[in-house]
């Protein structure tokens, strides 16, 4: 069973609650991210705009625009990561992913010229920087050594070394506006530290928050054997909070596909230690009894909601 909040106008006060799930607006107008988009006259005049005050060069607004849009950090977090500067050592961005247990070393490269594709040669340079945290020994060597200050800082804020030595995996994101060629795809290949932000990737994984979104469904949830807490806000928001059996949220329209969850910016975050603690809960039967009380909720939003009678 699992938390769920379920905003409604309407009471409860029977065994079945129907939630009317918002309403896909097929026919407003989407503006999902193209390729022209991400084409260097297009990022310097409009995409990258916005970020003229934050950072001197088309790479570095790049860099900062890629950190909110597709690792969808907040401004600030964008700017505290950037390290972007003369001798950054190949290293335009440090950030560390608690919940991944993953320090990401980010390099952010422009192409002017569309055409001209991203090959193994710039992969290849950007590796040999990864080598420079391998470990702890090698990270002092850049605080000892001629790294810019903003790198040096970073690495201190973060304690970059002291997570190395507690298990965190350094991946390293090279992120650009062209795609990448075939010798680009083979040489990641053989590489398992390397994440590659193509044009491609970054337009599969752009989410356009300003879309509708949702699914045009009815769903029933039982709660026979559950307290129902009502709950209204100062402003007027309904909620109610119940505990839900796993059998009606499998049943969701939109799960399989992903659709349901098409406008949560964050989605799933892997095979993390949070994610893993979460299986283990479910595979002992146990802890069923305890799991609401170990983790946190899901919430609904729907555009109304009714209680009836089964059957």
């Amino acid at each position: 069973m699992s938390w769920v909040r379920i905003p409604s106008p309407a009471p409860i006060s029977s065994n079945l609650v129907r939630v009317f799930a918002p309403i896909e607006d097929r026919t407003a107008p989407r503006h999902p991210m193209k390729y022209d988009d991400l084409k260097f006259s297009h990022l310097q005049n409009v995409l990258l705009k916005p970020y003229q005050d934050r950072a001197n060069t088309v790479s570095g607004r790049f860099l900062r625009w890629f950190l909110e849009d597709i690792f969808r950090l907040s401004a600030q977090e964008a700017d505290d990561a950037s390290v972007d500067s003369q001798h950054d050592k190949g290293i335009d961005a440090v950030y560390v992913g608690e919940q991944t247990e993953t320090i990401y070393l980010i390099q952010a490269k422009i192409r002017q010229k569309e055409q001209k594709a991203l090959g193994d040669k710039d992969l290849k340079e950007f590796s040999g920087s990864l080598k420079q945290f391998e470990n702890e020994d090698s990270i002092k060597g850049l605080l000892d050594g001629n790294a810019s200050k903003e790198l040096k800082n970073s690495i201190n804020r973060t304690k970059l070394i002291d997570r190395l030595n507690n298990g965190f995996n350094i991946v390293g994101v090279f992120c650009t506006n062209v795609k990448g060629n075939q010798d680009a795809r083979l040489y990641l290949d053989g590489v398992n530290n390397i994440e590659l932000y193509d044009a491609t990737r970054i337009i599969d994984e752009h989410i356009d928050v300003g879309s509708k979104g949702g699914i045009r469904k009815k769903f029933v949830f039982q709660i026979t054997d559950t307290d129902v807490i009502n709950y209204e806000s100062k402003n007027g928001v309904n909620a109610r909070i119940f505990l839900a059996n796993a059998s009606d949220l499998v049943k969701l329209n939109g799960i399989s596909d992903g659709k349901l969850f098409e406008q949560n910016v964050r989605l799933s975050l892997g095979n993390t230690k949070i994610n893993k603690n979460l299986t283990e809960s479910i595979k002992n039967t146990n802890e069923h009894q305890n799991f609401p009380l170990y983790h946190n909720g899901i919430t609904i939003l729907c555009d109304k909601f009714e209680s009836c009678l089964s059957g």
